[in-house]
């Protein structure tokens, strides 16, 4: 398996900012949409902790945002390691240092992360949180978005019925949340509910056919992608039916 490679650019330090100081970044990227169960951004703030000195401390009944340490290593490859250890296409990770230089990797659409380094700019020295979970749907006041949030926190696809509109969407987040692939089957005309449905509880569950269920190939090729990307099982390569997608898909486990 191919591993990505980080390139190295020197940038200025930044003015104003305490020597020694990194600030660290990890997100969900799919807005609410992800395992409450799957604790990949405190695994990697905790072994960050590790490695250097926290800076600020934050409420202990939040979920950090972003985090604020003095490193003090001889350079930056064991940062490096990390943002590469705790990539994943539900996450956004980055680590930024005094020097001037922001660590970041990233999915984008393909099944191997693309990293890179980047001008970093002055942070904010605060701690920002996670919104906290929406579980009363008489809050919403008929706002689709805060329904589905309901609906996906309460894991309670009943609550889809009572939208006037985006059932299919809330169906699919609904299914995710539950890890119930039958209620990916009820996404309807939601371009990509099914496929983001159906490849979620694929790679939880270990099941790459499920893809199958997708009626669209573009799509169903996707979340082949999706589920090799985090298995790294070259055998489901042969499943993507587009030929130019399996033979990159091939090349990546030479």
């Amino acid at each position: 398996m191919k591993i990505p490679v980080l390139s190295s650019v020197k940038q200025p330090s930044i003015k104003k900012t305490p020597d020694n100081l990194i600030w660290a970044e990890c997100y969900y990227n799919g807005d609410y949409k992800y395992d409450p169960k799957d604790d990949n951004c405190g695994n990697f703030f905790q072994e960050l902790e590790s490695i250097a000195q926290q800076y600020l401390t934050g409420d202990q009944e939040k979920t950090p945002k972003n985090q604020f340490y003095h490193y003090y290593g001889d350079d930056d490859q064991a940062l490096i390691d990390l943002v590469e250890k705790y990539v994943r296409k539900t996450n956004y990770i980055y680590i930024s240092t005094w020097e001037g230089n922001k660590y970041f990797c990233s999915y984008y659409s393909g099944s191997i992360p693309l990293c890179s380094t980047f001008a970093a700019t002055s942070p904010k020295l605060e701690i920002q949180y996670l919104s906290e979970e929406v579980t009363d749907i008489s809050e919403c006041n008929g706002n689709t978005i805060c329904m589905r949030k309901v609906a996906f926190f309460t894991k309670d696809e009943s609550i889809c019925d009572l939208m006037e509109g985006g059932q299919g969407q809330c169906y699919g987040e609904v299914g995710i949340a539950k890890l119930e692939e039958s209620l990916c089957a009820l996404t309807g005309k939601c371009y990509t509910c099914a496929k983001e449905c159906y490849s979620y509880i694929a790679i939880q569950k270990n099941k790459p056919n499920l893809c199958e269920n997708i009626n669209n190939a573009y799509n169903r090729n996707l979340c082949y992608g999706d589920y090799i990307g985090e298995n790294n099982d070259e055998s489901n390569c042969y499943e993507i039916t587009d030929s130019t997608w399996r033979e990159k898909c091939l090349d990546k486990f030479k």
